[in-house]
């Protein structure tokens, strides 16, 4: 397998428009080696809409928050989880971005929101309220919460991959241009992988 992923790599070296799998799937495939396998791609199962119509039945507070700035910013549940006021930036009454200082592999990366005004309010008022501690709660309290509510964390982040694709061609975007704005949103190094993000789980647009 060592001999095929560096050729790979090489290929892609050679040929920068061939899109070669990246670093994500290598780990993901030795960690499962020997193991049961069990589908992933299909997240918790529920539709887009299934899973919005299961945040917003959520009683208010810093939990059905928490999930909402997750899906409305593509965000790792490990992000949502060290959130503090000062991370957020306003840049309209229904939009916000959020600088992500040590994301996955220690990246750092601003992100920005698809649309939502009532969700800006919440967080206004939560910041207002936390001044700079941080927001939400642990990721594992995070994670325990949403399996007792039927769905998975990265949910939310398939979910935005296709919301935020949607509303950029709503808001003129080409094609080309939505998708890579999405991709870049996500922090992606291949395209390969969002497109993998926006065609996992039960869409249900």
């Amino acid at each position: 397998m060592s001999q095929v992923k560096n050729a790979l790599r090489i290929l892609g070296d050679m040929y920068p428009t061939l899109e070669v799998p990246d670093e994500e799937f290598y780990v993901s495939f030795f960690k499962n080696q020997g193991k049961k396998t069990v589908n992933k791609d299909l997240g918790s199962g529920l539709t887009d809409h299934q899973l919005k119509k299961k945040i917003n039945s959520m009683r208010k507070g810093k939990l059905r928050t928490a999930y909402k700035v997750t899906g409305a910013a593509g965000l790792r549940i490990g992000e949502t989880s060290k959130l503090k006021g000062s991370d957020f930036t306003f840049i309209s009454e229904d939009q916000f971005e959020v600088s992500i200082s040590d994301g996955k592999g220690g990246k750092s990366r601003i992100t920005t929101s698809v649309k939502d005004k009532t969700l800006v309010k919440e967080l206004k008022d939560l910041i207002e309220s936390s001044g700079d501690d941080e927001l939400f709660f642990a990721k594992k309290t995070l994670q325990n919460n949403a399996t007792k509510r039927g769905f998975e964390c990265h949910d939310l982040r398939r979910l935005y991959s296709r919301r935020k694709d949607d509303e950029n061609r709503a808001d003129g975007m080409s094609k080309k241009q939505a998708f890579k704005d999405t991709k870049k949103n996500m922090n992606h190094a291949r395209n390969s992988t969002t497109r993998h993000y926006q065609s996992s789980g039960a869409s249900g647009r």
